[in-house]
């Protein structure tokens, strides 16, 4: 999930398993991150997830970047603009949101992960975006790698409809 919708930013459970798919229809507010030992790759990734929106709701840009890859390599693309690097990233949402309110409210309506090997996944989430008493709507596509500080988001496209 990379929100942006509406600004600049370079200027500013029900589940159905596949053998390569997890699908996940968001019931209720997500958890806090508890990432037992037990957890499989897709529930961590799945939690990876839960907490973007946790921190994006608590308007907390600094715990929701710790979600990326922390790499001048990171690449994300909000609306056709293109961020590269983690740094860059972090320094845009400081610009773009210096009221954190305006940061407005998430809420994840489904996730579809995707496997690709042991470190990769593609995960594509459905959100409804609410700022300024206005829905919008968002559709992401995200990859994530395993590292040893755990799953992080190296790559993500995001799209939105305002109806």
């Amino acid at each position: 999930m990379v929100f942006g919708a509406a600004i600049n930013l370079s200027n500013s459970g029900h589940r159905c398993r596949s053998a390569i798919n997890l699908v996940f229809d968001s019931v209720g507010e997500p958890t806090p991150s508890k990432t037992p030992l037990a957890q499989t790759d897709e529930q961590q990734v799945y939690q990876v997830i839960l907490d973007q929106v946790r921190y994006w709701n608590a308007h907390d840009i600094e715990h929701y970047m710790d979600l990326f890859w922390k790499s001048p390599d990171l690449l994300v693309v909000v609306e056709g603009e293109q961020i590269i690097g983690w740094a860059e990233m972090l320094a845009a949402y400081q610009r773009g949101f210096p009221d954190r309110n305006e940061m407005g409210a998430v809420t994840l309506q489904r996730a579809r992960l995707q496997k690709l090997s042991p470190e990769f996944f593609l995960a594509l989430t459905w959100f409804t975006f609410r700022r300024n008493d206005k829905n919008s709507y968002c559709t992401d596509t995200m990859i994530f790698r395993k590292f040893p500080n755990g799953w992080r988001i190296m790559s993500g496209h995001s799209s939105f409809l305002e109806p």
